[in-house]
């Protein structure tokens, strides 16, 4: 998928990759906003293998950090908005690991 995406961003940066209710992102402006949360998440969890865990509600910035997970080489865990706790328990997070 990330390479898909890397594809796309090369072919079509001018072109329209997300339209949320908001406003819509190319796939340039996609890509800067990917490439700042991978960061984001190597700095918070490093190189080793770890999970991610995200409370996001459905919009390009969930799509966008699913990428990003992805490109840092991380497992996605969403969390239920209402009980976020429970799903960062179960992957051995703590709220302090927690990129906001």
């Amino acid at each position: 998928m990330q390479q898909r995406f890397e594809e796309q961003v090369h072919l079509h940066s001018e072109n329209i990759a997300l339209r949320p209710q908001a406003a819509a992102l190319i796939y340039a402006e996609t890509k800067r906003f990917d490439n700042s949360i991978t960061a984001q998440i190597i700095s918070a969890a490093g190189k080793k293998l770890a999970q991610v865990s995200m409370l996001l509600s459905n919009t390009s910035e969930m799509i966008v950090a699913n990428l990003a997970s992805l490109k840092a080489h991380k497992a996605y865990v969403p969390l239920n908005p209402v009980s976020p706790e429970t799903g960062c328990a179960s992957c051995g997070q703590t709220p302090s690991r927690w990129l906001r």
